[in-house]
């Protein structure tokens, strides 16, 4: 959450009005676009190798007529920050401690809220 927030507050990003609120208590971030609220829910298991292992859940999350949350999609990260994403034209997977790999896996989950 802070590389993507990092990134979207910087004084040349060139994307303007992406809002970023945390929720710490509750395992979770929200991040809001152009009307849109993306909810990144967050949990950690132990891996196979002893390791923790982080999921992200992403939901498009709407008010009207009634709250519900619509199934976005999501990833799995490694205690290194791998990700279970590959880079586009690349085949290599994204590391979200990068900033700018970080920013990249927030704008995807906005542009598929904006498909919604």
């Amino acid at each position: 959450m802070k590389h993507v927030e990092s990134q979207v507050t910087a004084q040349g990003f060139h994307i303007k009005g992406i809002g970023i609120s945390q929720n710490l208590d509750q395992s979770s971030f929200e991040v809001k676009f152009a009307g849109r609220t993306i909810l990144f829910a967050y949990t950690s298991k132990v891996g196979p190798n002893g390791g923790l292992i982080g999921n992200v859940k992403c939901f498009l999350k709407q008010q009207h007529p009634f709250l519900q949350f619509v199934d976005l999609g999501g990833f799995t990260y490694t205690g290194a920050g791998e990700t279970n994403l590959k880079a586009p034209d690349d085949d290599d997977f994204i590391v979200i401690d990068v900033d700018i790999a970080a920013l990249y896996v927030a704008l995807n989950f906005i542009h598929k809220a904006l498909a919604k």
